[in-house]
């Protein structure tokens, strides 16, 4: 089910650990090369560097215990001051990137409940995701897709935006829509797991990865009639949601993201020139 997320200030009570992505894909990125900095994370936005940004941000969540990032490698840390200094005062939790940001998901997911135990006083109603790269990403909307997340019964729950209002706001910009009958949706680095259980999604998530070049296997991974229904533009998301859980055997569930900025992150240098952008219009 997708349920709607206003953009007012979320209030939360709940204890939940915060994971970041840090690390850079394969080879060689185009946006850290044009910058001229090791790492895209460390990308200079309106005078601090897109990780610093995300993770001031995520500090000031209500209710966020922890911070566990993933990535950069080590060699950029130990050449970074700011970032070595936090992970050292142990302001965040330093894990290294793995091969895909499933596998670094995982990773972070399941670090953040080892780390909490069970015990009441320890203990975690969930982790939040996001991403270095998401500097557009505000802590009123962050603090009310957790709220909205954790009021659903599901193991795991990810942001979708309507690619309607995001083209609207980033008229300039092209930004990849899931095509589902009840909408063209965008995603937003946004996930939240209830428990380490919700590895279950990021395993079937790392099986499509591996797949992305071979839409007869994804197709058999999900089922054919799916796929079908999917390219016939007849697959809604509450029936998507439903076919993950069926392969995973969890509660899969979408919370809908009023903000569009939310979904904006930097996976290019056109990308780059939006966020800007997008600064220098809110420093106005």
């Amino acid at each position: 089910m997708v349920r709607s997320v206003s953009q007012h200030d979320a209030v939360t009570r709940s204890r939940f650990a915060v994971g970041v992505l840090a690390g850079d894909r394969a080879g060689r990125d185009a946006v850290a090369e044009a910058e001229g900095v090791a790492g895209k994370v460390l990308v200079d936005i309106a005078g601090a560097p897109m990780l610093q940004r995300v993770l001031d941000m995520v500090a000031g969540l209500e209710g966020a215990v922890s911070i566990h990032i993933c990535g950069p490698e080590q060699a950029i840390v130990a050449a970074t001051p700011w970032l070595e200094a936090r992970i050292e005062q142990g302001g965040v939790l330093w894990q290294p990137p793995l091969s895909s940001p499933a596998r670094s998901t995982a990773a972070v997911v399941e670090t953040a409940f080892r780390l909490a135990g069970g015990a009441p006083e320890t203990a975690i109603d969930g982790v939040l995701v996001t991403t270095g790269d998401h500097p557009l990403l505000t802590a009123p909307t962050a603090a009310r897709f957790v709220a909205d997340a954790l009021a659903t019964d599901a193991d795991a729950v990810i942001g979708l935006a309507s690619h309607g209002k995001v083209q609207a706001a980033f008229p300039s910009g092209r930004r990849t829509a899931l095509k589902l009958a009840d909408g063209p949706f965008c995603g937003c680095n946004l996930m939240l797991f209830r428990g380490p259980e919700g590895k279950m999604v990021l395993d079937f998530w790392q099986s499509l990865e591996a797949e992305r070049k071979r839409p007869r296997r994804m197709a058999a991974t999900l089922g054919f009639g799916i796929a079908l229904r999917y390219l016939a533009g007849r697959l809604s998301s509450q029936q998507a949601l439903a076919r993950i859980g069926q392969l995973t055997g969890l509660r899969v569930a979408a919370v809908m993201v009023a903000d569009p900025d939310a979904a904006v992150d930097v996976d290019s240098l056109a990308d780059l020139a939006l966020v800007r952008a997008r600064f220098e219009a809110r420093n106005r």
